[in-house]
């Protein structure tokens, strides 16, 4: 029993000297921390080159990262939380077809890409 009650007491010790070093960590003020990167939106079409047509469903992506989209019943897309700078879509229409297209960093709507039917 009077181990039980010495191994209950250091137990107990060293959870309070573990929560009293864990309140020491500083936090860092707004002025240390980094600014958040630029985000922005990049909204087009998605067209076929000959018609003019929107590729409906066509699968649009930023070349480098996990964001995409699948484009509307007339080939509009929208696409959020997109880094700042040139960046290259991606744009797989539902036949197989791939094209990519370069957005400068200064574009953010009216990118209209076109691919062979």
């Amino acid at each position: 029993m009077r181990v039980m009650r010495r191994l209950l007491a250091t137990a107990t010790l060293l959870i309070v000297q573990v929560l009293a070093y864990a309140d020491q960590s500083p936090t860092p003020t707004p002025e240390e921390q980094p600014p958040p990167p630029e985000r922005r939106a990049i909204a087009g079409a998605a067209r076929y080159q000959e018609t003019g047509e929107g590729i409906v469903g066509a699968f649009i992506s930023v070349k480098g990262t996990t964001i995409s989209t699948l484009a509307g019943s007339d080939g509009s897309f929208l696409l959020k939380n997109v880094p700042a700078g040139t960046v290259t879509l991606i744009v797989l229409e539902p036949g197989g077809f791939q094209k990519e297209v370069t957005v400068a960093g200064d574009q953010k709507s009216g990118r209209s890409c076109r691919a062979r039917r």
